[in-house]
């Protein structure tokens, strides 16, 4: 990142460093996020469910699908149309496990999905 980039720019830029794993940019776009009033969604991510090859039908306010090295497919999501979700996500560090992000799903009091990463807002949607 540079000084005279966009904030566009600057969110594409954070976006690429976190989705390859970069914790300093994910920090720093959930800290942007936090002061922007609408953070558009992070390219890469499959939110519309034609693309996931899931059925709207199937999809509450949130589907999770996750793969994991060496284990079977998880797809998953809230039983009910008001559910949220919490994923916690643990690394082995220096012979201990030390927790590396939570990420949130719910609902806020005016009905807008809410996604947070680390307690702070980094999408927000209608329903």
């Amino acid at each position: 990142m540079t000084p005279s980039m966009t904030l566009d720019a600057t969110i594409r830029e954070l976006e690429r460093e976190a989705l390859q794993g970069d914790q300093g940019a994910i920090r720093r776009l959930a800290a942007l996020a936090n002061r922007t009033a609408e953070v558009p969604p992070v390219e890469g991510i499959k939110i519309n469910p034609r693309e996931t090859g899931c059925s709207a039908r199937a999809v509450r306010n949130w589907f999770l699908d996750v793969e994991v090295d060496g284990r079977s497919p998880i797809q998953t999501g809230p039983k009910g149309k008001d559910g949220g979700f919490s994923l916690r996500l643990l690394q082995r560090k220096e012979g201990g496990v030390v927790e590396v992000l939570t990420l949130r799903g719910g609902i806020e009091r005016n009905e807008q999905l809410s996604l947070s990463l680390d307690g702070r807002v980094i999408y927000r949607s209608e329903r």
